[in-house]
């Protein structure tokens, strides 16, 4: 657990905290409230450490969470289907959710589209986003409601030549409901985008007749 590596004598003097290696899988919520200046939190190299049970780092401005092999993310606290759906989504609702949050290292996990789309829940305050090394092979097209996102990194994948993808075509509603993205449309709609990174992926250049 983060506390059992912990340093410090005291949370509260943290402002990074670095655990690499260590295989850790679960953290502590409520470890994580006394960690109340910690801007920089490095848990690369571990084992699917939840994500949502980092959001309470008021702080928080830097996370890493590379090759973690994670493949669910989750911002916010998961539904249990025994539980009141009604009461779970207002509390979760209620908690701040990744307030100070402005680099994200996702880097070298197992991501699913549906994690991605969970990522927009961080539209307001993420500026870096590294998505590298996760075998994507399209993008949400919610991305778009990215309002800061200045730099993102899909290195990596596996984004291909189709026409869906080159051209922004697609053969029906179905197919986009099937997640056939069209990534440079999607792409070309996150206003803010600055710098962008698909180097090592299956996209060729095409000529047009």
């Amino acid at each position: 657990m983060i506390m059992q590596k912990f340093q410090h004598d005291s949370p509260e003097e943290a402002s990074c905290v670095r655990i690499t290696k260590h295989m850790i899988n679960d953290v502590f919520e409520e470890d994580m409230i006394h960690f109340t200046n910690l801007t920089e939190l490095v848990l690369k190299d571990n084992l699917q450490i939840p994500m949502y049970k980092l959001r309470n780092l008021p702080a928080l401005s830097k996370l890493d969470l590379s090759f973690n092999r994670i493949e669910d993310l989750h911002i916010e606290p998961k539904l249990d289907e025994n539980d009141d759906d009604n009461m779970l989504e207002g509390i979760a609702s209620a908690l701040p959710v990744f307030s100070s949050l402005l680099n994200l290292n996702l880097s070298f996990n197992k991501l699913s589209f549906d994690s991605l789309c969970r990522l927009t829940k961080l539209h307001n305050t993420l500026q870096n986003l590294d998505l590298s090394g996760n075998h994507l092979v399209d993008i949400p097209s919610e991305f778009r409601y990215f309002t800061k996102l200045e730099c993102l990194n899909l290195s990596n994948n596996c984004f291909r030549n189709t026409k869906e993808n080159i051209l922004g075509v697609t053969n029906s509603e179905a197919a986009i409901d099937m997640h056939t993205c069209k990534i440079f449309d999607s792409l070309s709609k996150i206003l803010p985008l600055k710098q962008l990174n698909l180097s090592q992926n299956m996209l060729k250049g095409i000529r047009f007749k």
